[in-house]
C-alpha cells in the first residue's frame, strides 16, 4: 500500500548535520511516510550514517548515485516516490514534528496541488532562529481555502521546494522535474509548479528550519565561485521565457522582477573579477529588455539601485564596475568614514566633521530618553500603588459589611 507522503532527502557531505535532519523526519506525527535518502556521491561519513538509520527504521530507503548535483538527486527521489504527496528536506536542515501532518491534512481537505509552510532561519553559530517569510502575507493567505498564483502573484517571491508538499500526480501530469547541472535550480521549478497548480494553500506556522552559517551552503560558496552567478542568470532567463510561453508574464512580471532584482544585486556585488562583473551585467542586459528595466526602476527607491539600472540600460558596464570597486573601498556611518585600500583588508577610520558635537547631542538625547523612561516607570508604580490602596479599602468595607 502506498504511503501518504514521500519525503525526499538529497544527501551530499553533511555528516555533521544529517542525524538531526533524519531524527526530525522520523519524529513526524504523520507516521505513514517513506523517507527516500539519495546519497549523491558523498565522500565523508554520510553514507555510513544513512545505512545505520536504514537499519533502525524500515521507512528509510537509501539510493546511491554518482555526484550529479542537488537537482538530479531530487529528481531521483521524485521518480522513486510512491506517496500521495511529496516533500523535500535538505539534509542540513530539520523540521517540526507536526509539519507534515498539518500540511497533509490541509492538502487532503481541499485536494490541493501545493501546500506551503512558513520558514525559520536557523543560525548554526548561535543556535538561534527567526521567522523568514512575510508573516502578514502568509497569515492573510492562510485564511483562504486555496488560491492560484495568478490571483496572488506575490507567491513568486517565495522560492523553495523544501517548505511545501506537492501532489505526486500533479508533478507527473505536467512532467515537472528540477533542472540539473546548475545551482539555484529551485527558481525555475518553483515558477513552473506555481503556474501549473490550480489549488495552492498556506499553513502559516514556521515549521521548517533552514540552516544558515554552515560555511558550506551554496550562498557561502558563491562568494568565492563566480560561475554560480551565471546559473542564476540562466534560471532567470528560463523562468521568464516559461512565463511568456504560458502567457502569464504580464500578470506576474512586477512581482517576479521585484524579487529577482534583489538577487541580481546580490550576485553582481559578490563578483571577484572585472571580467566576471562586466560579463554578468552584459548577459543581464540581453535577458531584460528596456521595459522590464523601467518597471524595476519604478519600484526601486534607493539611489544605488537607480544608478545600477541606469548604467545597465545604457550598457555602461565599465563605469558600473568602477563605482562598484569604489563602493567596496569606502563605507560610512554616522560618526566615521572608512577607507580600505586595494589588497588591504583593514579599514582606515577617520572621524567625520562635527563628530564631537554629534556625540554630545546623541549623549544628551540618550540621557533625556532614560529620564523619560524612569518617569514613565515612576508614574506606573504610583498607579499600581493607588490600585492596591483602592483594593485594600474595598476589602475593609467588605469586612465591615460582613460583620
Amino acid at each position: 500500500m502506498a504511503p501518504k507522503l514521500s519525503v525526499v532527502v538529497p544527501v551530499y557531505n553533511v555528516e555533521n548535520y544529517l542525524s538531526k535532519c533524519l531524527d526530525s523526519i522520523l519524529k513526524q506525527t504523520l507516521e505513514d511516510i517513506e523517507i527516500i535518502c539519495v546519497n549523491d556521491g558523498s565522500t565523508d561519513g554520510s553514507a555510513n550514517i544513512l545505512q545505520d538509520y536504514k537499519k533502525k527504521d524500515p521507512r528509510i530507503i537509501v539510493l546511491e548515485q554518482e555526484n550529479q548535483g542537488l537537482g538530479a538527486a531530487r529528481n531521483t527521489g521524485i521518480r522513486t516516490a510512491r506517496g500521495e504527496y511529496i516533500g523535500f528536506v535538505d539534509s542540513d536542515d530539520f523540521i517540526e514534528p507536526t509539519m507534515y501532518e498539518k500540511l497533509y491534512e490541509k492538502a487532503c481537505k481541499f485536494q490541493l496541488d501545493i501546500v506551503l509552510t512558513n520558514v525559520n532561519l536557523y543560525y548554526t553559530d548561535s543556535g538561534t532562529s527567526a521567522c523568514f517569510r512575510d508573516w502578514n502575507f502568509y497569515q492573510a493567505m492562510s485564511k483562504s481555502d486555496y488560491f492560484t498564483a495568478m490571483e496572488h502573484p506575490r507567491i513568486f517571491q517565495f522560492i523553495g521546494v523544501w517548505d511545501r508538499i506537492y501532489r505526486r500526480k500533479f508533478l507527473e501530469e505536467h512532467s515537472l522535474l528540477n533542472p540539473v547541472n546548475r545551482i539555484y535550480e529551485d527558481v525555475l521549478f518553483t515558477v513552473q509548479t506555481c503556474i501549473h497548480a490550480k489549488k495552492i494553500s498556506i499553513v502559516n506556522e514556521c515549521l521548517y528550519y533552514y540552516r544558515k552559517n554552515t560555511g558550506r551552503s551554496i550562498v557561502d560558496k558563491e562568494r568565492e565561485n563566480d560561475s554560480y552567478k551565471f546559473d542564476f542568470l540562466k534560471n532567470l532567463k528560463e523562468s521568464r521565457d516559461f512565463l511568456i510561453l504560458n502567457q502569464k508574464w504580464e500578470q506576474v512580471r512586477k512581482e517576479f522582477l521585484a524579487f529577482q532584482f534583489q538577487g541580481i544585486l546580490y550576485h553582481q556585488y559578490n563578483t571577484q573579477t572585472r571580467k566576471t562583473f562586466i560579463l554578468f551585467m552584459s548577459e543581464l542586459s540581453e535577458i531584460l529588455p528596456l521595459e522590464d528595466i523601467q518597471i524595476i526602476e519604478d519600484m526601486v527607491s534607493d539611489r544605488a539601485g537607480h544608478i545600477y539600472l541606469y548604467l545597465l540600460r545604457k550598457k555602461k558596464f565599465s563605469i558600473a564596475y568602477v563605482l562598484y570597486k569604489l563602493r567596496k573601498l569606502y563605507q560610512n556611518d554616522n560618526w566615521y568614514f572608512y577607507f580600505r585600500f586595494p589588497r588591504c583588508k583593514k579599514y582606515w577610520k577617520i572621524r567625520k566633521f562635527g563628530y564631537r558635537w554629534k556625540c554630545e547631542i546623541q549623549s544628551q538625547y540618550d540621557i533625556a530618553r532614560e529620564i523619560k523612561q524612569l518617569s514613565n516607570l515612576q508614574w506606573e508604580l504610583i498607579q499600581e500603588i493607588k490600585k492596591l490602596r483602592t483594593g485594600d479599602t474595598a476589602l475593609l468595607e467588605e469586612d465591615d459589611t460582613t460583620q
